[in-house]
C-alpha cells in the first residue's frame, strides 16, 4: 500500500487529477439500484428499405468471398452490418473510405 501511495505522489498528474472509484463515491445503496429501461424505435418504410437492400448487397458480397476464400472481405462485411445498425455516419464513413481505398488500389 505505502508503494502506491509513493507511486501516486510522485506521479506528474496526481497533483491535478483526482481518481474517484466507485466504492469511494457511492453507496452500496445508489450502485444497486440500476434501473434499465427498453425504449423501441420504429425506423420509417424508406428507412427499412434502404436497410434491407444495404444487407441483401453485403451478403451477396460476404457469399461470394466464402467462395473465394477471402476471409479479409468477410470481416469488413460483418464489420459494415455492425456499423449499419448502430450509426448511419459511421456506415457511410466507412463505405467512403472503403470506396477511396479500392480506386488507390486499382
Amino acid at each position: 500500500m505505502k508503494l502506491l501511495r509513493k507511486i501516486e505522489e510522485d506521479h506528474t498528474l496526481s497533483k491535478f487529477l483526482i481518481r474517484n472509484r466507485k466504492k469511494n463515491v457511492f453507496t452500496e445503496e445508489l450502485l444497486s439500484k440500476r434501473i434499465a429501461n427498453t425504449i423501441m424505435v420504429y425506423p420509417a418504410q424508406q428507412e427499412l428499405d434502404v436497410y434491407n437492400e444495404i444487407r441483401l448487397y453485403l451478403a451477396k458480397i460476404y457469399n461470394s468471398s466464402l467462395s473465394k476464400e477471402n476471409a479479409g472481405i468477410g470481416f469488413i462485411i460483418t464489420t459494415l452490418q455492425k456499423l449499419l445498425t448502430s450509426s448511419k455516419y459511421a456506415f457511410l464513413k466507412s463505405l467512403e473510405r472503403r470506396l477511396d481505398q479500392i480506386e488507390v488500389n486499382r
